[in-house]
């Protein structure tokens, strides 16, 4: 009896949108995730999440391909494709992260999420986080999204606000953004450590 009432109040709290709540469920929600994510705050019935996402050069050099004879074969990948693939990763981590938010705290409305990477060691061995990625995602506008037929880059160009990105070169390979312009952003990847993350 004394769970059932625990539950309730846990229920009830999430229907509040109760920051301390939806902080905690969404902080156990994404322990098992394939990408890092951490909420960073609630306001109303909107939720703040980072989501730590691959750089570039995670993508795979080769790519299933055949041979003229029409035998299975692994090819170089090209420039073109491996930016593809990364922003395709990108995205899916990112939309991945924003539906399991609301699957979690139905009463949520709306999931603001920055996917950043790990930027290559410097000089000094100095790792930092990189923005590849802003955007506001609203729930109602994600209803009727057709999930198995549509690519993730289309869906989170399509389905958000506010969007954030940077492409660069012949192949539109995602770039760090440009933080200058960006106080809100830059404040808060200056408080980001992702020395000790894996």
């Amino acid at each position: 009896m004394a769970q059932q009432e625990d539950l309730d109040q846990v229920w009830s709290a999430l229907g509040a949108n109760d920051p301390y709540t939806v902080m905690h469920v969404l902080e156990t929600a994404f322990e098992d995730n394939d990408a890092m994510a951490v909420p960073l705050s609630v306001d109303g019935a909107e939720a703040s999440v980072l989501v730590l996402v691959p750089p570039s050069t995670a993508m795979p050099s080769k790519l299933p391909s055949v041979t003229p004879g029409g035998k299975p074969t692994l090819k170089q990948a090209t420039k073109q494709a491996t930016a593809t693939l990364h922003k395709e990763a990108v995205a899916g981590f990112t939309l991945v992260t924003v539906k399991e938010a609301f699957a979690q705290v139905p009463a949520l409305q709306s999931v603001r999420v920055v996917a950043v990477t790990r930027s290559a060691p410097d000089a000094y061995g100095t790792i930092s986080a990189q923005v590849l990625l802003a955007a506001t995602f609203e729930r109602s506008r994600l209803v009727g999204v057709r999930w198995r037929e549509t690519g993730a880059i289309q869906i989170v160009n399509e389905a958000s606000s506010e969007l954030a990105i940077r492409q660069s070169g012949s192949a539109q390979a995602l770039t760090p953004l440009d933080l200058s312009t960006e106080p809100e952003l830059d404040a808060l990847i200056k408080s980001v450590d992702l020395t000790e993350q894996d």
